[in-house]
């Protein structure tokens, strides 16, 4: 199983509402091994950040 992450700016209250081309606040991470998955996580988490995990199959 791999993941793309999406890290987004927290003050929106809907993960869609950062895809405005208007703001550009998001950061998108493609192929994302399981290990590389929970460590950005538990990075971005910590520090207050929004992410949000897409899995899918290699």
């Amino acid at each position: 199983m791999k993941y793309d992450a999406l890290i987004y700016d927290c003050d929106f209250e809907n993960i869609f509402d950062a895809d405005d081309p208007a703001h550009q606040n998001m950061i998108r991470i493609d192929g994302l091994s399981q290990p590389e998955a929970d460590d950005l996580c538990d990075i971005m988490t910590q520090h207050g950040v929004s992410i949000c995990l897409l899995p899918y199959k290699e």
